[in-house]
């Protein structure tokens, strides 16, 4: 959701979606004329604190897109709209914010709704610029890389009121990355267990990205007065390099070291951890679930699942 913009009589967004008459009455406004001078547009991606990021997107996260339109002249400009046409492997998800730097007037809200393959915005009128104080709109925009890994490009496109050509930004080359994506599923046979008893669990990890899930770690957390006894077995296509096992006791047992492959074909990666517990004796009649998280630590960007919805449920007769 835009945030920090003036809003103006006759606005155009109505719940985040451009009413369409308003977006073509917009853009077909932006005709007639000369062309597009004066003005200048520029993109960067944005990486974590702000700075400008020329590392790539890992597949399924998020990136931040920042555009610049400036006016260079010394007469105001009207009427701007500012259009970009997405890679199909990019979604388009929200936008931050639209600051207006020196002299700038948001005529009215023309905003993209969310999925927009082509998103645009306007309009605003930008007064000349004056020695350092340029007259500015800095759109900041959050898209996700949905698509598979490999090299894409954008431009932003900017239109102005009473002309007839259309100011094509620099090339900006955007790459996504191979990255794991993961889910996670627990299980617990028999259903039903008498208390005093061993119940068997087995926890499942997939990766359908196509990058590996980095080092990994599954945790799980078992009801109260259920305790891990031993891991039964690991398994799937997982590797592991000084795989660190849960110790006998304990209610949250940790199975930590593992990195798991991604998906190859029609297969993903996979990693499964079956183990048993037990039901203390004095347990009381009742339903209980279990809990389970897992963590990959992929670098700058770790993955971190946790279902606490009921998993794996337990009764006690």
């Amino acid at each position: 959701m835009i945030v920090g913009r003036r809003a103006r009589p006759g606005s155009l967004l109505l719940g985040g979606a451009v009413v369409a008459t308003g977006l073509a009455g917009l853009l077909a406004s932006c005709g007639g004329g000369g062309g597009v001078t004066g003005l200048k547009v520029s993109s960067v991606l944005l990486g974590p604190g702000g700075q400008v990021s020329t590392s790539a997107v890992p597949e399924g996260q998020s990136a931040t897109l920042q555009v610049t339109v400036t006016n260079q002249t010394d007469r105001s400009v009207s009427g701007v709209a500012v259009r970009i046409a997405l890679p199909n492997q990019f979604t388009y998800v929200d936008t931050t914010s639209a600051a207006e730097n020196g002299d700038v007037v948001r005529t009215a809200d023309v905003d993209p709704a969310t999925r927009a393959a082509v998103p645009v915005w306007g309009a605003w009128e930008l007064g000349p610029s004056v020695p350092g104080v340029p007259s500015q709109v800095v759109l900041t925009i959050v898209l996700r890389a949905t698509g598979a890994p490999g090299h894409y490009s954008l431009a932003p496109r900017v239109f102005a009121a009473g002309t007839s050509s259309v100011l094509v930004g620099p090339t900006l080359a955007i790459s996504v990355s191979p990255a794991a994506a993961l889910q996670l599923s627990l299980r617990a046979t028999p259903p039903t267990v008498p208390a005093g008893k061993t119940v068997l669990y087995q926890a499942v990890v997939t990766n359908t990205g196509a990058g590996p899930s980095g080092t990994t770690t599954l945790s799980v957390t078992l009801p109260e007065n259920f305790i891990f006894l031993r891991t039964l077995s690991t398994g799937g296509n997982a590797s592991s390099s000084g795989a660190v096992m849960p110790n006998q006791g304990t209610t949250v047992p940790n199975w930590s070291g593992f990195s798991i492959p991604g998906a190859s074909g029609n297969r993903p990666g996979v990693l499964t951890v079956a183990f048993e517990a037990r039901v203390m004796s004095f347990v009381p009649p009742g339903v209980y679930s279990s809990t389970a998280a897992v963590i990959s630590g992929t670098g700058a960007n770790p993955i971190t699942i946790t279902n606490s919805a009921a998993l794996a449920p337990v009764t006690v007769p």
